[in-house]
């Protein structure tokens, strides 16, 4: 549990804060995240096989920004623990959802209506063998939230495709037969319509199917095609249906999806995202799908902070209580962003009659290899012929410190993360209203938990310094460079610190 709320469930807490959600609305969401969510993730050494990321991990965060106000905090999981219990059936999959309905006020009303139809068009039955990966049967599911401040929405996200690897009928012949249940059969007309014109080698394969849980007239049929977007002339083919779609009621959205094309290709770090998603939504009472394009920019940009520098010159509104790059990295701080790309999956622009929402999604990357090797391979020495320490290794050891204090003091990490055996603590009227000056680790760690006072919410207060610092000792004894903490000092909740590198 401690695993996947640290790594998964943290993130989007404080996504919810760095969007100005009412500090009551964040504390219930918290007890729903620990009631209801954190159950229905498998163990992380199962290595559930989750296809929901590159690394995964069953869940994924997503902020989606409106024309005006703050964003919207929606998440996604894939209930692994269901599978993983042995348990695929779509009773005990609809019993989950109508538990988790009633732990969250629902807006609009909550409804099961289209999942029914859905899971009887688009997943394997019971008494179907289902696909295993690693020993485990492969989920056909996940569920997403959007999180309003006072209520909440529900999804249900399909993977028609696996289905269609043991049936051997296709996802499109699928949606043939659903779209006519839903009441959809006009608008997914005009879809095959557009499809008909691809030859069968590139044709766009359908990968997601998703419906709300709200009554049918409320609902929509989203379609997710895969396909790679290779330049924006293509990207606007795919989201105007080859031009089908009136010219009025996607102008505002490609007017943004331009804007989301060029901040992303414009410094020439992507030529064009290969596999790409463009979904497509029905709904009942229009005869014109709407459209909304996913540009995988985990695989055209070199890193995240490339992906942050684009972002951050798309949105203004990233500005928020703190710079978004800064925010980033410390709500992902297991690495530093310019290491490579993963955290930021997608960036999405959606194309229909007043359109041009952005959104922004995120892995919490619970499996990265940093996450992993932690804080005592920061503080390991390092192999023989290494590169010199930087700035940058203070900042990670920083960040990865300041994460495990927060932990220990708040009673849930070992203290050999954080204190050296015969270290020491002088308490200036922080934890506790005297003086105290302790020696040793089980003495500092006892005082921490039994003080009358808890702190969280830490943060490194002003620049991180370097030494480097001869040990004539060590040298002698032939030991390897040691990263050392130094002058840790805990300010109104901000630590200043000074770290050192041993020779």
């Amino acid at each position: 549990m401690s695993f996947w709320w640290n790594t998964s469930i943290l993130p989007i807490v404080a996504f919810m804060r760095e969007a100005n959600y009412p500090e009551d609305a964040v504390q219930s969401y918290t007890l729903f995240f620990q009631a209801e969510i954190l159950p229905l993730l498998a163990p992380p050494e199962s290595a559930y096989p989750s296809w929901m990321t590159d690394d995964h991990t069953p869940l994924e965060l997503s902020l989606a920004f409106g024309k005006t106000g703050d964003p919207l905090v929606r998440f996604a999981i894939e209930a692994s623990a269901l599978p993983h219990a042995g348990d695929r059936s779509i009773r005990t999959l609809r019993n989950a959802l109508q538990r988790l309905s009633l732990s969250l006020v629902m807006k609009p009303e909550f409804n099961l209506d289209w999942f029914d139809i859905c899971a009887e068009e688009l997943l394997l039955a019971d008494t179907q063998q289902p696909l295993e990966s690693k020993g485990h049967p492969v989920s056909e599911t996940f569920i997403g939230f959007d999180c309003d401040h006072y209520s909440a929405g529900m999804k249900i996200y399909f993977a028609p495709c696996i289905r269609a690897l043991v049936t051997k009928e296709s996802p499109e012949q699928m949606l043939a037969q659903l779209a006519p249940r839903l009441g959809l059969e006009t608008p997914w007309t005009k879809i095959t319509q557009f499809l008909s014109r691809f030859p069968p080698g590139v044709r766009p394969e359908i990968e997601i199917v998703a419906v709300d849980c709200v009554p049918g007239v409320q609902n929509r049929l989203k379609i997710y095609f895969r396909t790679d977007l290779v330049s924006y002339a293509q990207l606007e083919y795919f989201i105007t249906l080859g031009g089908a779609l009136p010219s009025a009621d996607v102008a505002a959205g490609l007017e943004k999806a331009s804007l989301l094309w060029d901040a992303f290709t414009s410094d020439g770090s992507a030529a064009g995202f290969r596999s790409g998603l463009v979904y497509y939504e029905l709904r009942q009472n229009r005869e014109e799908p709407s459209s909304k394009v996913y540009l995988p920019v985990r695989r055209g940009l070199p890193n995240d902070l490339a992906i942050v520098k684009s972002i951050t010159s798309l949105e203004p509104r990233l500005s928020g209580s703190s710079p978004y790059p800064r925010f980033v990295q410390t709500v992902f701080s297991h690495r530093s962003l310019s290491a490579r790309s993963g955290i930021h999956t997608y960036a999405c622009c959606t194309v229909k009659p007043g359109g041009g929402d952005i959104s922004l999604y995120y892995s919490p990357e619970a499996f990265a290899p940093e996450r992993i090797v932690g804080l005592r391979a920061a503080l390991m020495p390092s192999p023989s012929g290494a590169r010199p320490p930087s700035l940058a290794d203070a900042q990670n050891i920083a960040s990865l410190w300041v994460q495990e204090w927060g932990l220990l003091v708040g009673g849930k990490q070992d203290a050999d993360f954080c204190f050296a055996p015969d270290c020491c603590l002088r308490d200036l009227l922080v934890f506790s209203p005297t003086f105290r000056m302790l020696e040793g680790r089980d003495k500092v760690v006892r005082h921490l938990h039994s003080a009358s006072r808890t702190f969280r919410g830490f943060r490194i207060l002003g620049n991180i310094v370097l030494k480097a610092v001869t040990c004539e000792l060590s040298l002698i004894q032939g030991r390897m460079p040691l990263w050392e903490v130094h002058s840790i000092s805990l300010i109104d909740n901000s630590i200043r610190m000074q770290i050192y590198q041993s020779a």
